[in-house]
């Protein structure tokens, strides 16, 4: 018998995940589940959001919201899902709402105009 240091009660070792040093989790299955429910809970991802944001951006989550709301769907492709918050990343300035791809795509080519210009030539050319 072991005791979950959550609960406190006595239970099979069966009733514990595994653990890594001790050979089983300090926690049952019951509580584990219970504080990963209370983990991913709407607002703890509202403050995890909020924390993000403002780490990652250096603006409010009202800021960001406000800015999102400028465009519903990509500013490159209009494709209306995966949207993100682009953004210049010397002055960190807002720039607009892009997909996720072609937020990746700019970010790849390092968000300059000349390397995306060589990309354009590159695609422009015959194949052989």
């Amino acid at each position: 018998m072991r005791k979950c240091t959550k609960c406190e009660a006595f239970k099979l070792p069966t009733e514990f995940h595994k653990g890594s040093n001790k050979g089983f989790a300090s926690q049952c299955k019951v509580c584990r589940a219970g504080y990963q429910k209370l983990k991913y809970d709407e607002d703890a991802f509202a403050y995890a959001k909020q924390q993000n944001v403002k780490k990652w951006y250096g603006i409010t989550l009202e800021q960001y919201y406000e800015a999102m709301a400028t465009s519903d769907s990509c500013e490159i492709c209009g494709v209306k899902e995966g949207l993100c918050y682009d953004h210049d990343h010397t002055t960190m300035a807002f720039r607009g709402v892009l997909c996720s791809k072609c937020n990746l795509g700019l970010g790849k080519l390092g968000d300059n105009l000349e390397s995306l210009l060589k990309a354009v030539k590159y695609l422009s050319k015959e194949a052989k």
